[in-house]
């Protein structure tokens, strides 16, 4: 996605998404940061699959 794309989802400009993908991407050099943003990205991973499963009837 488009740092354009992430600012106006979350109405900010281009160079506030930038600047916070740069601290996040400068905290993944500690392991256990980096661990959590990892398991952080499968639970929210599962739930979009969940929400694209079909209801059960």
């Amino acid at each position: 996605m488009s740092l354009a794309r992430v600012a106006r989802a979350f109405g900010r400009d281009r160079p506030t998404v930038a600047y916070a993908c740069h601290l996040i991407e400068d905290r993944r050099d500690d392991s256990d940061f980096d661990d959590w943003l990892d398991q952080l990205a499968v639970g929210l991973s599962s739930v979009v699959l969940l929400s694209e499963a079909p209801a059960v009837a």
